[in-house]
């Protein structure tokens, strides 16, 4: 447990970065060794700003686990009920949305012959962009 503290540690200090207040991030949820990285990239963007939230709120797919109380529909693939709520919320509220970092499994867990891709975005307060329809 401690080895997994300290590499998540490691994962995180990378990554703080100054700018304004995140309003939502979409994040990876697959294991720390293969997404940890490109999740920390956009977590470490919470720690500057750690005082000024109060309430925090995940949406995404539960795969193993039986989970009582708010849930989807099990078709919902790997979250996209939540990103695609996101973006409508985004649009409305005049959100820019940054890409933080892009990866595969190669990149972060080795081995190329079978790669899963991993990204992570912001959402800010400023200038609206071109989010799709």
């Amino acid at each position: 447990m401690i080895q997994v503290r300290e590499t998540v540690r490691s994962m995180l200090s990378n990554g703080h970065a100054a700018g304004s207040v995140p309003r939502a991030l979409i994040v990876p949820h697959a294991g720390y060794v293969y997404s940890g990285p490109v999740a920390a990239t956009a977590h470490s963007r919470l720690i500057p700003f750690k005082e000024k939230y109060r309430r925090v709120v995940m949406l995404g797919p539960c795969h193993r686990v039986p989970l009582s109380g708010l849930a989807s529909s099990s078709a919902d693939a790997c979250g996209a009920a939540a990103v695609s709520g996101l973006l409508i919320v985004a649009r409305r509220r005049g959100l820019n949305v940054r890409t933080l970092d892009l990866r595969n499994s190669g990149d972060t867990a080795g081995g190329r012959e079978q790669v899963v891709g991993y990204g992570s975005w912001l959402f800010e307060e400023g200038k609206s962009c071109d989010l799709a329809a």
